[in-house]
């Protein structure tokens, strides 16, 4: 039984381990993928895509276009290569630069905030376009994936406290699981030096920007998990010492205060610690000691008797 428990506990603490590190994963990439976060990392991106696209050239050469537009409308639509901009005439009136500058911030919001109408994967199989994995949907979707190693690993840390057979020892465990598994996020930037240089890499780059705030994150909580789990094996340990100490003490204490027995103690405990057949054999022995003085008194009483 012992050795099976012992299986159990590592093959539990081996699969909590795995649902930890994943999950360190999944958050890192969900929390990545947040507009906030996404927005400031994409720009260098998203404006190299609107000079390889030509974007930027069309609304060099329309310019004078928009200009005389915005004299009778407040906005002038953009329709290029799938992109669809409505551009303020106000920004139009400041210049080309202006109008590219908030072309890229409205063309990243849209490609975030689009509905593409499909599933994660759906949308990355049937589709020719990669602005999915730089989407509200790609973000929502690694959420998922967060949650369900989340409860995973609840599930797999009340598993390991019902086989072990030290029920505190199972905090301590977890809270090491987690910080060892923390340690990979500290710096990742290494993973990116082994792919080659390309677009691709640069959006792949953009799922780990967090990585380091997840890496704290998931390092505190791990350190406060494991300094409870230690905590509550010390107090047992400490409370088991206080009660030996107690006992002792307790013990001297009774020993200093002891009063000397009187001679009617000693003797009543004397007859406290008396075994039952001991006690059985006094009592016959008194009872014949009263029946010979019943037959003396019996037997004087009659011969005084006899004289009179």
């Amino acid at each position: 039984m012992g050795l099976i428990r012992s299986g159990a506990v590592i093959f539990f603490s081996s699969l909590l381990f795995l649902s930890i590190f994943l999950g360190n994963a999944f958050l890192t990439v969900s929390w990545s993928l947040e507009y906030e976060t996404l927005e400031p990392n994409l720009n260098n991106f998203a404006t190299e895509l609107i000079e390889d696209m030509k974007i930027n050239k069309t609304l060099s050469e329309n310019y004078n276009l928009m200009l005389i537009n915005c004299q009778n409308e407040e906005l002038f639509n953009l329709s290029e290569q799938g992109l669809n901009l409505e551009i303020p005439c106000q920004i139009i009136k400041q210049g080309p630069e202006k109008v590219l500058e908030y072309g890229v911030q409205k063309s990243i919001k849209n490609i975030y905030y689009k509905d593409y109408n499909c599933e994660y994967w759906d949308c990355i199989k049937n589709t020719d376009t990669v602005f999915v994995l730089i989407s509200e949907t790609a973000r929502d979707y690694w959420k998922s994936k967060f949650y369900l190693t989340l409860i995973s690993s609840i599930i797999l840390f009340t598993l390991l406290v019902i086989f072990i057979e030290s029920k505190k020892s199972a905090l301590t465990i977890t809270g090491a699981l987690m910080i060892v598994s923390s340690i990979p996020f500290r710096k990742i930037d290494w993973l990116f030096t082994l792919l080659p240089e390309g677009k691709l890499t640069e959006i792949f780059s953009l799922f780990f920007t967090r990585s380091y705030n997840v890496f704290l994150t998931m390092l505190i909580i791990g350190s406060i998990i494991l300094l409870v789990g230690l905590a509550f094996e010390f107090f047992n340990i400490g409370f088991k010492i206080t009660k030996i100490f107690r006992w002792i003490f307790e013990k001297k204490e009774d020993k200093k205060g002891e009063i000397p027995p009187t001679e009617n103690e000693s003797e009543k405990n004397e007859e406290d610690d008396l075994t039952k057949e001991e006690i059985k054999k006094i009592v016959k022995k008194e009872i014949k000691k009263q029946k010979k003085k019943d037959i003396k008194d019996t037997v004087e009483k009659e011969l005084n008797n006899s004289d009179k």
